[in-house]
């Protein structure tokens, strides 16, 4: 039998709100040895990001014991824990699940490698192509469906799969052949003060060639995380995928 990686024993969660005792983990215990793949799926409230930030060590459980490699979390100072090898936890919507073009052969997973950058997978002529796509996330398999859909073939979507520290260098190598791009666009999710658009439009800015314009396509700013609403939610997905492959408006920067 493989070693146990990781070892939940009756592990719970609770929050105060206000008056009320909000249970997030109700005695959660299960076990997940070396080799492993574990999906965890519920309903939203169900409690699987509380879940997830206990096992990546970036909350504690208000009771139970949690061992990583034998070891309690618990007794663990905090450079102890970045010494340790932690477990890849994904965080992936639903809908990636039943999407054949989010999915990996096992060669991959087995041989392969993480990558900062991800370049366009399509055979596109680089000297057509007059704008870059960049974004992180699902949106990506959105863009690729409209960009499918409509027939384009001048504009080339780039996949920035790790934010910090930014890869600048894996970044050149994957945009530096479309020569005649003069457009890039960050393309978010997230509404504009949420994600990562604020952080990452100096770096892109940094790797553009000098007279290129730097465009936002995304959900306008928001208090909030969510509209509260599916039909607003995908409206405003709908506007923000034609905005990316559409003239730039909005804010604007030429270096």
């Amino acid at each position: 039998m493989n070693k146990a990686v990781i070892e939940l024993q009756n592990i719970k969660r609770n929050f105060q709100v206000g008056d009320e005792t909000v249970h997030a983990l109700r005695g959660v215990s299960f076990t997940i040895r070396e080799g492993e793949f574990v999906t965890i799926m519920g309903t939203s409230g169900s409690g699987k990001s509380t879940l997830l930030n206990t096992l990546g060590c970036l909350d504690t459980p208000t009771s139970g014991e949690y061992l990583l490699d034998g070891i309690s979390v618990r007794t663990m100072s905090k450079p102890q824990r970045a010494v340790l090898r932690k477990p890849l936890i994904v965080f992936s919507p639903k809908s990636l699940l039943r999407n054949k073009m989010a999915s990996s052969d096992l060669e991959e997973l087995s041989e392969g490698k993480f990558e900062t950058v991800i370049g366009e997978i399509e055979e596109l002529d680089a000297d057509k192509v007059r704008r870059i796509l960049v974004c992180t996330g699902k949106v990506y398999y959105d863009l690729v469906k409209y960009r499918k859909e409509h027939e384009i073939d001048d504009v080339v979507i780039v996949r920035l799969e790790q934010l910090y520290p930014f890869p600048h260098k894996s970044f050149r190598e994957e945009t530096s052949g479309y020569s005649f791009a003069s457009e890039v666009v960050w393309v978010q999710d997230e509404p504009q003060n949420q994600g990562a658009w604020f952080y990452v439009q100096h770096h892109l800015l940094e790797e553009m060639p000098s007279g290129a314009r730097l465009s936002y396509a995304g959900r306008p700013a928001s208090s909030s995380p969510a509209v509260g609403y599916a039909s607003k939610h995908a409206e405003q997905l709908k506007e923000l995928v034609e905005n990316a492959f559409g003239r730039l408006k909005g804010f604007i920067q030429t270096k």
